[in-house]
């Protein structure tokens, strides 16, 4: 007889803060290797930040809208980890986000 194998359902569905999470990382890899855009980046983190920011599910969705209220993680610090100063420094900038890309989220 063979064996019934299961895996946890908690292994097979992220939730949209790891999927999100996930996809930025991925942005933000293809970004820093040249294979995408940093628009591209910058758009995969800006919607990451907007689904889940603690602040806006505060305040709940408008009539027809979809906020962060909708989803059930959210997001309480950004940034890098590691053991490498030197890499983190090198890193920093290429993530940072540009104000004109922020300012042109806010205005769509």
């Amino acid at each position: 007889a063979l064996p019934f194998l299961m895996v946890p359902t908690s292994m097979v569905f992220n939730t949209s803060g790891a999927w999100g999470a996930d996809s930025v990382w991925q942005a933000y890899v293809a970004y820093s290797r040249g294979n995408a855009s940093r628009e591209a980046y910058e758009e995969s983190l800006l919607k990451y930040v907007y689904f889940h920011n603690w602040f806006d599910f505060r305040r709940g969705c408008q009539r027809g809208e979809e906020c962060s209220t909708l989803f059930y993680s959210h997001a309480f610090w950004i940034g890098f980890a590691g053991q490498s100063m030197p890499i983190l420094e090198a890193q920093a900038p290429v993530a940072r986000l540009r104000a004109s890309s922020v300012e042109a989220w806010e205005a769509s």
